[in-house]
């Protein structure tokens, strides 16, 4: 699935592009929003196993295989595979571009889909920070909503506490005064 038609994104350089323009990712301005840094923590190792995680999650919604044995990936198939045993989702998708087309572009980890509308999920490897996440899933949720879909819920999944939190978002005229200065 891509709700971000024609946006191409450039892994190694984690950009993304429109028609030839730049288009920023969301964390930089919601970080800016917040007053968060990241001080001295190991960012590139820290980068790296998120990637490997997200990489074994996608490749298990897309195909159905297990290519990791990571622990915190063990633990995201077990949770949904658990979750949906007893709400078993119509359709899933991992790793959907969102974007406004003209400033911001991201993906949104999981994508799942019922008979009323979707539940965004973002992962996390490090704390659970729920004023963050209810930026970042609001924003992912204003983006979704936009190009015509229901969102019902966002969830987090952090595989460093092992749970699944539900977040609620923040609202579109947030989002519309973070992104635009409206």
């Amino acid at each position: 699935m891509n709700l971000a038609k024609g946006v191409q994104f450039d892994k190694s350089l984690h950009s993304y592009t429109y028609n030839g323009k730049n288009l920023s990712g969301v964390t930089g301005v919601i970080c800016d929003h917040l007053g968060l840094h990241f001080g001295d923590a190991p960012v590139a190792e820290r980068a790296a196993e998120g990637t490997h995680i997200h990489e074994a999650v996608q490749a298990w919604i897309e195909s159905g295989l297990r290519t990791s044995n990571h622990p915190a990936v063990t633990w995201i198939m077990n949770a949904l595979k658990e979750r949906w045993e007893s709400d078993p989702p119509l359709e899933v998708y991992s790793e959907v571009l969102v974007t406004d087309y003209d400033r911001y572009a991201s993906a949104v980890d999981l994508m799942v889909h019922y008979k009323d509308g979707w539940v965004l999920y973002d992962i996390k490897t490090g704390r659970f920070k729920p004023e963050y996440l209810s930026w970042q899933l609001g924003v992912y949720k204003y983006f979704v909503e936009k190009a015509g879909l229901t969102v019902i819920r966002t969830e987090c999944i952090c595989t460093r506490e092992k749970m699944l939190y539900v977040v609620r978002p923040r609202d579109s005229d947030d989002i519309e005064k973070l992104l635009y200065k409206i």
